[in-house]
């Protein structure tokens, strides 16, 4: 197994900055975003082990980053 990826989402980046050093600490690598928006279009194009984020946002919310099956709307 590759080293486990983790996407860090949230309005303040330096939230997790200890959470961050940890992980990389681990061998994990982080991937952090502010923006709901870029963190969908990453989970479109990468996979990731484990995504933690805020709830609550202007943009929307953890919900809209989790895709439905086909066919489900």
């Amino acid at each position: 197994m590759g080293r486990p990826t983790v996407l860090l989402v949230g309005e303040r980046l330096n939230q997790y900055s200890h959470l961050a050093q940890r992980l990389a600490s681990w061998g994990g690598e982080c991937r952090f975003t502010d923006s709901h928006t870029v963190a969908c279009v990453l989970l479109g194009h990468q996979a990731f082990e484990l995504v933690i984020g805020e709830l609550h946002s202007m943009e929307g919310s953890a919900p809209r980053m989790i895709p439905l099956p086909e066919g489900e709307s």
